[in-house]
């Protein structure tokens, strides 16, 4: 053995020790460096000789070079699922030798078309089971991560690989928050160092993106791609970023090519009654900790249908993975903004985003009761809400008036001599017909996930068992409402409440509100001996991505005039009312009848994308009798929609909603009638059972134009007793 074989070998032996080592949470490698420069960046001849890092400050702090005979488990966790990665990818990620192995220094993670099963939720899924074996997928794959074992906030990443080739086929580098501090994904942020699709089959070309923003599925997902000569899938490359508190920048082979800046991402979370949602701290949310994660994703939303039987198994193979983090080089310690090390091409222009979302607010009391007109086709359409006080108890006495005091103008003045309401009701005024009381609380999640109401309220004074509670009213005698803390005494408060919360409070007598036929949008519900309150500056506000995609769903937010509900045309669903419906305009329903079947069918064309039909219930519906149950329905193709394009089903409730394949609940639409069975235990259930509004069947959003399906017998079915 040669003295510089004992060396290397040495080497690695240290470094597997030290790999276990912490330094400021970080896999403390780092100190290793001064060993092997030699080591560190060229490695051996056959490695790609990239610029050396470490000339500009950058400190080692995590490596894995492969020269080990197996993947390290102290350094990297194998996934093991079916469910899709929520793309609606096809592999299942197993933990097997034949999906991630090590061979002369480099490592394979290995994309192989077999049947398998595995579970069909997510590790983070409180319902995953390890040994579930319940969903079935074509292709097998590898994810790695190092999640609980290298996390990093700021620094660099240097990723050489060679990624997997052919159509379908979805290489990434990427990296995911190891806490969620700003809630679930998106809204605590994504880093994707590189995505590769289809390589050698569309442009040649990988991305680099953040995902940040507004909660799904409204988020904004910033992407720019980087242009090859040839197939990124040819050779090796090395794919970096550089990321500092306020800016992050993205490499191939030492080439800059992105810079996106704090100045446009941003997180839109709650900060209590007396602000509501604002824009948080200006780095959020890429200012934590996050993990890095490897995988090789065969289908899914973006890179589409895979081809098939492939003459060989498809493979990203990764050189090295290195990670580092900004020194000082006075002090020799980690720079805790991470700044100082950059490698910055001036010409790269940044990437930015407005650093906020778009709003939408609209006014029901300022100096008085507002008047809300909509411009409709064939005129206007004037609501004018009415100030109303009810008692539950007519002996209590409940006063009011609209007075003037001061700078705040005039201001809703009231006295409640004992449990008492005052609300805003809707009245319509016009002589357009197909128009009654009640406003649309238009954009779905634009109100339910960022929706608020406020206002300013000042106590003159109030009884120690003094409640007040804000809510909404809907048709059928839908409600719900959220506790306000009392301000002080005498000090005129700003007070804002989450429209969700409203939606989240529901009776089961009652059911919740339902956004889509508001007769009240402010309630105030007194309970308690006796209170002097007045109010002004009444709003509600919706809150939207500002530069949506075309595929994602509610693009805007607003308010419209109710119309006259329309005439159930497709019977009942075990015995409760559901309507033929259209979210976006974008597709035409009729009752026919089928050519062979004996009765008439409900027929959905899509004339245009993006949209989704189906079903809508006049008010939400509580489903839960049905858990554990199915959900079935005959589905018949007339059109099939555009080529890469497939068939959804979708339950929707006001804050929650599922959504699976059509094929995963039977065979692949046909021009014939076919049975299709969703069980409410799976995939579906996780939409709010207790509140459910809508049944959609559609295809791929932004690709429907010219899709004609035929539905029959939508039936839920509850489960069997045992």
């Amino acid at each position: 053995m040669t003295l510089s074989t004992w060396l290397r070998r040495f080497y690695l032996a240290l470094t597997a020790l030290f790999a276990l080592i912490s330094l400021n949470g970080y896999t403390a490698v780092g100190d290793l460096h001064a060993l092997s420069e030699n080591k560190t960046i060229a490695h051996t001849s056959r490695h790609y000789h990239a610029p050396d890092p470490t000339t500009s400050g950058w400190q080692l702090v995590f490596q894995d070079e492969f020269e080990q005979s197996a993947l390290d488990l102290r350094k990297w966790n194998a996934e093991v699922d079916c469910w899709g990665g929520g793309n609606h990818e096809l592999q299942c990620y197993t933990d097997r030798p034949e999906n991630a192995f090590i061979k002369e220094g480099i490592l394979h993670m290995v994309a192989k078309e077999e049947r398998f099963s595995g579970p069909k939720f997510a590790e983070i899924h409180p319902e995953y089971n390890r040994d579930d074996k319940s969903k079935t997928n074509p292709f097998t794959s590898a994810r790695l991560q190092t999640k609980q074992k290298m996390s990093i906030r700021y620094g660099r990443v240097d990723v050489r690989a060679k990624v997997s080739a052919g159509q379908g086929m979805w290489s990434a580098i990427w990296m995911l928050p190891t806490d969620n501090v700003y809630g679930s994904w998106p809204t605590s942020g994504e880093i994707d160092i590189m995505e590769s699709l289809n390589p050698g089959i569309t442009a040649n070309e990988v991305h680099g993106t953040l995902h940040y923003g507004l909660p799904w599925p409204q988020w904004e997902n910033k992407v720019q791609a980087f242009h090859m000569d040839t197939s990124p899938a040819d050779n090796f490359h090395v794919y970096s970023i550089e990321w500092e508190k306020d800016e992050i920048r993205w490499y191939v082979d030492g080439i800059h090519y992105q810079t996106q800046s704090a100045a446009g991402w941003y997180n839109y979370i709650w900060r209590g009654q007396e602000q509501g949602f604002q824009v948080a701290n200006p780095e959020a949310p890429f200012d934590q900790e996050f993990y890095l994660i490897m995988n090789v994703a065969v289908g899914g939303n973006w890179p589409g249908e895979p081809d098939r039987n492939w003459p060989d198994d498809r493979k990203m193979l990764v050189d090295y993975v290195r990670v580092y983090q900004c020194q000082n080089p006075q002090t020799k310690t980690v720079q805790l903004d991470g700044k100082g090390c950059a490698t910055v091409n001036p010409a790269v222009s940044l990437n930015s985003d407005l650093g906020r979302p778009a709003t939408r607010q609209f006014t029901l009391f300022a100096d008085g009761v507002e008047t809300l007109d909509f411009d409709v086709k064939g005129g206007k359409i004037t609501h004018t809400l009415k100030a109303i006080l009810a008692n539950p108890d007519d002996s209590l006495v409940t006063q009011q008036k609209i007075m003037l005091l001061g700078k705040h103008g005039k201001v809703w003045d009231i006295q409640f001599t004992g449990n008492g309401q005052a609300s805003l009701a809707s009245h319509v005024k016009s002589s357009i017909e197909g128009y009654e009381k009640g406003l649309i609380f238009e954009g779905g999640r634009s109100w339910s996930n960022n929706g608020e109401i406020e206002f300013d309220l000042r106590v003159r004074n109030a009884s120690s068992d003094s409640q007040l509670t804000l809510g909404m009213i809907s048709d059928q005698g839908g409600k719900g409402q959220a506790l306000i803390k009392l301000p002080k005494t005498g000090e005129w408060q700003h007070v804002v409440v989450k429209v969700a919360d409203i939606l989240a409070s529901k009776s089961k007598e009652q059911g919740g509100v339902d956004l889509a036929n508001v007769l009240s949008p402010f309630v105030l519900n007194y309970s308690g001996t006796n209170a002097y309150i007045q109010i002004d500056n009444i709003k509600v506000e919706c809150a939207y991505n500002s530069e949506p995609e075309t595929w994602q769903l509610d693009q805007s937010c607003g308010l419209s005039p109710r119309k006259t509900p329309a005439k159930t045309i497709y019977g009942k669903i075990n015995q409760q009312d559901w309507i033929a419906w259209d979210c976006c305009s974008g597709a035409e329903f009729s009752s026919v009848k089928d050519e062979v079947l004996a009765n008439k069918v409900l027929e959905f064309t899509f004339t245009q994308a993006p949209t989704a039909s189906g079903y809508i219930s006049p008010r939400p519906l509580d489903m839960t009798p049905y858990a554990g149950g199915t959900l079935e329905f005959d589905f018949k193709q007339i059109n099939p929609p555009p080529e890469g394009s497939q068939w959804y089903v979708k339950l929707e409730a006001d804050i929650t909603a599922a959504q699976v394949l059509l094929s995963d609940g039977g065979p692949r639409p046909t021009n014939k009638w076919q049975h299709y069975t969703f069980e409410l235990s799976g995939g579906l259930s996780e939409a709010d059972l207790q509140n459910i509004k809508r049944l959609l069947v559609f295809p791929d959003w932004g690709k429907a134009e010219g899709a004609v399906m035929r539905i029959n017998n939508v039936r839920f079915v509850p489960a069997k007793k045992s």
